[in-house]
Parts: C-alpha cells; sequence; structure tokens
C-alpha cells in the first residue's frame, strides 16, 4: 500500500514530464515485493506509461528497510526522483521530509494527538471523567464519526466476502482459504467451541481477503488487518447488547492504542518484526474487547500491554514472501488471544508491573535484537525451510538422519536428549544394540560416498545422545517416515538411500 501511494504521489509531480519510470526496490521491500505484488501495485498507479524495476534485496538505505526510488525518463535521460520510505500502515515519507522526524528508534509519524503515551491518556480521562474514544471525537473534530463508520462497513463487508470466498490464494503455493469451511463448522459444532471457530472464521475471511488482492483496511498494516475486524465482527453479531455505535466507539480506542505504538516504536515487519504488526494489531483488539466488555480505561490499557507482551520476538518470515503462511493463520490466533487479554483484565485486578507504554519501548528494543533475516526478508525461518530446493531438501533429511544416530546437524545446537554422561565418564556403557552404530558415526571417513563432508569435531560437540531408556521408540520412525517421503522427488535411488 505504501509503494502505491508514493507512486501516486511521484506521477502526480512528473507524469507530464516523462514516457516511462524505473523503479528501484530495496532491502526488504525488495526481498518480499513480489510476493506482496508491489511491483503490480506500482504498475497501476504509473499506467499506461512503462515501468522498468530493479530488484536489490540485498542493498538496505540508511533509513528504513523499506526504500524505494522512483525515476522519471524522458529516453534515456532522468527528469526527476524521489526516494521513498514505506513505513508501515501505507504510510510513506521521502528523504527531504526525514528532518521532521524527531525523537528516538526513527520514530516516522508526527503524533495526530497533543496526548502520545497512554500514561497521558490515562491521566487525561481521570481528569475530565471522559473515554478515551471521547479524546479523539475532540481532538478529530467532525467528520471522524462518519469516517469511522466508514472503516467499520468496509470491514464487515470484507468479513462478508472473505466467507464466501473459496479455492486457492493466488501466488503459488495453492493455499486453500478456510475461512467458509471455519464458518460452516461452527455453525454445526456445540457452543464450547464455536465460539473460537466464528471469530477465527472472521479474522480468515479478511486475511485471505487480503492475501487475494482485495480490498481490506489496514488495521494496523495489511500483514494484521484480520485481527481488529474479526474481533470487532464478533462483538458485534454475538453480543446483542453492542451496537454499531459501539463498534465505532470502539473504533477508536483501537485507533489511539495503534497511533501510540505507531508513533513510539514501529508498526512495520521488515523493521521490528511481526510483533509490530500482529502483534500491535492485538493490542487494538484487545482494548477495544475491553471497552465492548464494559472496562475501564486501566482495564483497557491492561489488555493492550499484556497483547503486546505475550507476543514480543515474534519474527515476520513469510514464505515465498507471499501475507499467507504464516501470516493468516496468525491473524485468527491473535483475534482469539486478544479476547483472551480483555477477559482476563476484566475478571482480575488490573495491577501490573509493565505499562502499555513500557512493553510498547520494549518491542521496539526487542525488534532492533532480531535478526535482520528475520524481518520480513524471507530468507529465513519458515521461508527457509519451505524455499529449500531438491538437493537441498535431500540433504537436511540426510542431516536428520544422521543427528537421530549421534551427529550434530548444526553447529549452533548443542544439545542431549534423555540421560547422559558427563564428559570424561564412561561408567555408562552404551546399550549393545546401538553400540555398533555410535561407533560407525566415529570412525566415519572425511566424505561420504557422494563426497559430502563429513563433521569431524569432538564426540563432545557434535553429540546428540538419544533417551538411552528408550529403544529409538516411535520418535525414530516417524522421522524416518517423514525422510522417506521427503525424498520421495529423488526418485527409486534416493528411496533406498
Amino acid at each position: 500500500m505504501g509503494p502505491s501511494f508514493a507512486a501516486k504521489e511521484f506521477k502526480a509531480l512528473y507524469d507530464e514530464k516523462c514516457d516511462n519510470y524505473v523503479v528501484i526496490l530495496y532491502g526488504s521491500l525488495a526481498a518480499t515485493g513480489k510476493g506482496h505484488m508491489t511491483d503490480v501495485a506500482i504498475e497501476n498507479e504509473l499506467k499506461p506509461k512503462k515501468v522498468a524495476f530493479i530488484w536489490k534485496p540485498n542493498e538496505t538505505l540508511t533509513f528504513h528497510v523499506n526504500g524505494m526510488t522512483i525515476k522519471a525518463m524522458k529516453g534515456e535521460a532522468e527528469v526527476g526522483q524521489e526516494t521513498y520510505y514505506s513505513v508501515g500502515g501505507g504510510a510513506i515519507i521521502t528523504d527531504s521530509e526525514l528532518e521532521k522526524c524527531k525523537g528516538p528508534y526513527k520514530k516516522t509519524f508526527s503524533p495526530v494527538y497533543s496526548l502520545s503515551t497512554m500514561n497521558g491518556i490515562m491521566r487525561w480521562c481521570r481528569k475530565t471523567g471522559l473515554k478515551i474514544c471521547d479524546m479523539v471525537y475532540e481532538s478529530e473534530g467532525e467528520g471522524i464519526r462518519e469516517y469511522l463508520t466508514e472503516v467499520w462497513n468496509t470491514m464487515s463487508r470484507c468479513v462478508s466476502i472473505g466467507l464466501e470466498g473459496k479455492g486457492v490464494l493466488p501466488g503459488g503455493l495453492n493455499l486453500p482459504r478456510k475461512a467458509h469451511d471455519m464458518y460452516r463448522a461452527a455453525q454445526r459444532s456445540n457452543e464450547m467451541i464455536s465460539h473460537n471457530a466464528y471469530l477465527f472464521a472472521y479474522a480468515l475471511a479478511v486475511a485471505e481477503n487480503n492475501a487475494g488482492g482485495e480490498v481490506v483496511v489496514t488495521a494496523p498494516t495489511c500483514g494484521a488487518c484480520g485481527i481488529v475486524p474479526g474481533v470487532l465482527y464478533y462483538m458485534r453479531h454475538h453480543n446483542p447488547d453492542v451496537t454499531d455505535d459501539d463498534i465505532i466507539d470502539a473504533l477508536a480506542v483501537a485507533g489511539v492504542i495503534g497511533n501510540i505504538a505507531k508513533v513510539n516504536a514501529s508498526i512495520s515487519g521488515a523493521e521490528a518484526g511481526c510483533q509490530a504488526e500482529v502483534g500491535v494489531a492485538c493490542a487494538m483488539a484487545a482494548g477495544a474487547a475491553t471497552f465492548l466488555m464494559g472496562g475501564s480505561t486501566e482495564q483497557i490499557e491492561y489488555a493492550a500491554g499484556m497483547a503486546i507482551e505475550h507476543m514480543l520476538g515474534l519474527t515476520c518470515d513469510p514464505v515465498k514472501g507471499l501475507v499467507q503462511v504464516p501470516c493468516i493463520e496468525r491473524n485468527a490466533m491473535a483475534a482469539g488471544r486478544a479476547l483472551e487479554c480483555a477477559e482476563y483484565a476484566l475478571m482480575t485486578n488490573t495491577f501490573h508491573l509493565i505499562s502499555y507504554d513500557e512493553v510498547v519501548l520494549t518491542m521496539i528494543l526487542t525488534g532492533e535484537d532480531i535478526e535482520d533475516s528475520l524481518r520480513e526478508t524471507s530468507r529465513a525461518g519458515l521461508a527457509q525451510t519451505y524455499n529449500l530446493d531438491d538437493m537441498a531438501r535431500k540433504q537436511r533429511w540426510r542431516d536428520l538422519k544422521s543427528q537421530l544416530i549421534g551427529i550434530q546437524r548444526r553447529s549452533s545446537i548443542n544439545v542431549q536428549w534423555g540421560q547422559h554422561t558427563e564428559p570424561g565418564d564412561s561408567s555408562e556403557e552404551q546399550p549393545a544394540e546401538h553400540a555398533s552404530e555410535v561407533q560407525h558415526v566415529a570412525e566415519s571417513p572425511k566424505q561420504d560416498s557422494e563426497g559430502m563432508p563429513i563433521d569431524t569435531r569432538t564426540e563432545e560437540d557434535k553429540m546428540i545422545m538419544l533417551n538411552r531408556n528408550s529403544d529409538y521408540d516411535s520418535f525414530y520412525y516417524v522421522c524416518l517416515f517423514e525422510m522417506m517421503i521427503g525424498m520421495k522427488g529423488a526418485g527409486k535411488e534416493g528411496m533406498e538411500r
């Protein structure tokens, strides 16, 4: 969404002066751009003129990992350019605007309200006797309720459309839509489990619409767009006392919670991991739900802080760069977590050591500690596992098999399973039935028959001991079966090996 807005803004400045465009995408924006249909969004804004894309996933601009440069070209001559940063939730900032960014931790947003901390807002509420939503109405002025009504209507339509969606999502993963089936299952289920099933269905419906390139509301981002609508739709349609007017007030509350995180930390998965997207969305939904359940301002703050607190460290590792796996399921799970946080905050006193403001600060600090590859690059985590090519997949299964008989697969792992002896202690002997296998591993040549290197570190460093009280039990056979499945594509030779 941010790149789309950037392209629209740039076109208004240079379209009459050029006959084609060059777009350079950097960092995470380039790494996941095709999966997020970034190029499609940009082309749609710049058409009918031709657009050439240059992808630089391994080059990151100084200010933000989601950077892009657009050049207006007249033939081969450049007539203008601008660098934009997509900083989350569709918001963009240009190089020329960077001087406006004040404060620590890359504050990329100017405060919408005079109060930009939850502690400050709670003091205002206590002083005036008013609610969080009242602060929004006073600050925004006329028209804000109409705008929030439009937002709610869009969310509701998105849920309704998503519940009817069938087939597989575009992008190449062939991921089937689940919202429709989940909704039907909820209708057939008993009351004990239908509570969650309905909630999951509503969140899935919106997240799947986003994955299908349909209209959604960023709440606060496209990747986390199903959480707030899912919770609010559930509250509206499964609680007869909740009205549309109540939902509008709840949306105002949710917006304040998201704005605090946006101004003081980040809502960008590329900058701070999925905790900044799904975590913040969960906090927004938890606060809104607490409000609808009659919670106080203090309980709203508690629920919101708890929601982010329990998602600290969540990485952003979309498979193939698509907002599908694990993103869609995370939307459903976070919607459930939001309601749990609301109920917890309502059922206990509001005493807690860490405030919402402190959790937000912790989130951005944690985000900076998350490995770069796990912040929306599709180079690590689940994305890495899925993207293994055939040869790498074969080698991975071979390594796992070796691990099961004693050789450590990764140098970063140094674990032992079950009972074991300390280094140098030979009082416990190897079971006779496994002694030959372990001895074989210890005496392995430096290269196998295929020329693959064999780990030559000391046994102490590379050994992962199986539980000596088991006889390789079902765990071994399950893993061996999975290895056989993994080698299926290698033909008969691979299966035999």
